[in-house]
Order: C-alpha cells, then structure tokens, then sequence
C-alpha cells in the first residue's frame, strides 16, 4: 500500500534537497566542502506540483469525511436494527411461553370436555332407558284410570240467561 505523504512533508523535502546535497558519502574520506545556497524560493513548478497533491489530498479527506459519516449512519442504522431485533427476539420468547401455557390449558380442557361427553352419553342413556319406562303403563297408572272410568260424570249442562223479569225483581 502506497503511504500518501502530507504536503508539509514534501515541501520539507523539496526545500531540503534543494538546500542539502543527496546522501552523505559512507566512505571515512572526508568529504569536499560544498557550498550550500540558500534558496528561499522554490521552484514555481514543484510550488504548482505541491499544491496540485494538497488540492488532490483535500479532496481525498473530503472523500474520507464522506465515507466516515456513511459508515457512521450504516453503523446507527445496523444498531437500532439489532435492538429491533432483540426486542423481537424478546417478544418471540414470551410468545413461546404463552403458546406453551395455552396448549397446556387446551390439553386440560380437552380432557374436561372428554369427561363431560362421557357424562352427557350416561344421561342419555338414563333418560333413553326412563322414557322406555314411561312407554309402559305402570300399574299405579292403569288402576288411577280404572279407578276414573267407574265415576259417572254427567253431561255438560248449558247455562241458560235469565233476564231481570225472569228472575222477578221488584222494583
């Protein structure tokens, strides 16, 4: 990876190659004294080649700015769904819990009802073996009826108006 060098640091090595000479010798002779000028102008080229890479490096950190703040929102967004999902997570157990206790009140129910049809078959038959019962005339019942048909009743008598004249009231 290619290290991006600040333009501080190449001005400082454009004005010092131009100031000191290459590399010291690593010979023990001593070396020839040359004399240094000190040139306090720089090269208008390499002043227009510096501020073209601090123009291209501002662009690049305004670059990086935007990316930053990208991933900064992605990082919020992937946050808050995370605590959504946990929250649903949470939800979800509960409604396990309450999906078990419903089916354990079903089976419960279910063995009630079970019960309670048995029951209902038992009165039905009961009430199939009294109304067999209630088919077949008993003997209280026939000597009632016996008993009834030797009475005279008479025949119905018709009520007849009587007027006041009739019934002679005096006035």
């Amino acid at each position: 990876m290619v290290r991006r060098r600040r333009i501080s640091d190449l001005l400082r090595e454009g004005l010092q190659s131009d100031d000191r000479p290459a590399a010291p010798p690593t010979n023990p002779e001593p070396a020839p004294v040359v004399e240094a000028t000190t040139d306090l102008n720089p090269n208008p080229t390499e002043l227009e080649r510096l501020q073209g890479q601090l123009h291209q490096e501002r662009q690049r950190s305004e670059q990086l700015q935007g990316q930053l703040q990208s991933q900064q929102q992605e990082i919020q967004a992937l946050t808050q769904a995370l605590q959504d999902a946990e929250k649903t997570q949470a939800n979800l157990a509960q409604s396990q819990t309450a999906v078990q206790k419903l089916q354990a009140q079903i089976q419960h129910l279910e063995g009630n009802l079970a019960q309670q049809q048995h029951l209902i078959g038992q009165l039905e038959s009961q009430v199939e073996t009294l109304q067999a019962l209630a088919d077949t005339p008993s003997t209280v019942t026939t000597l009632v009826s016996k008993a009834l048909i030797k009475r005279y009743i008479g025949p119905a008598q018709q009520f007849a108006v009587l007027s006041n004249d009739d019934i002679g009231w005096f006035d």
